[in-house]
């Protein structure tokens, strides 16, 4: 007579079982068994396993500057080697973060940090003041979209509202990051 058990705290013990002669507990299969089973196991269920399409795949690109971005004033300006290009499905939905440090000549001074396209379009923008001169700011902005599709580059871009401003790169975190992160 078959039985079904379960493993609890280590030990198989059994939890159903059938009878000689009466209705089994436990049918496995694609098709609805009928009256007579406790527990069905729909083996052609979509349901049962996970649908990868819709999951996140992650990283897309990224841009890590090799260089420090010098000069920068009220003009708003590229950050040297801080851009990613990228092909878009439009069923798709992407993530662009940007991370640098900055040091601004003047104090106090309003940085202004964006997510552009090729042509230098604000997608997203972040705004950091900073109290003095020479004070180190780390500066984030973040974009999430959907409905792209095609060709698509994201840059990042900054400016300051007085004297001038350095973005490091080698000697701190820099970088510009596109992920999947999902199924729209």
């Amino acid at each position: 007579m078959p039985t079904l058990k379960a493993k609890v705290g280590g030990v198989w013990v059994p939890v159903g079982g059938g009878s000689a002669g009466g209705a089994e507990e436990v049918a496995v299969g694609p098709d609805d068994p009928g009256a007579g089973y406790d527990l069905w196991y729909d083996t052609d269920d979509p349901g049962l396993g996970v649908d990868t399409r819709r999951l996140a795949r992650g990283w897309v690109g990224q841009g890590i500057p090799s260089a420090d971005t010098t000069g920068i004033g009220a003009t708003m300006t590229d950050i040297a080697g801080m851009s990613v290009a990228f092909t878009a499905d439009p069923t798709r939905r992407y993530k662009t973060s940007v991370l640098f440090v900055c040091y601004p000549s003047v104090g106090p001074a309003s940085i202004v940090a964006q997510i552009a396209n090729a042509a230098g379009t604000l997608m997203k923008r972040s705004f950091v003041t900073v109290p003095t001169a020479n004070y180190y700011a780390t500066v984030t902005v973040a974009l999430v979209e959907s409905g792209l599709s095609g060709a698509q580059t994201r840059k990042a871009m900054v400016s300051t509202s007085a004297g001038t401003l350095v973005t490091y790169a080698a000697s701190t975190s820099a970088l510009i990051l596109v992920e999947d992160i999902g199924a729209v």
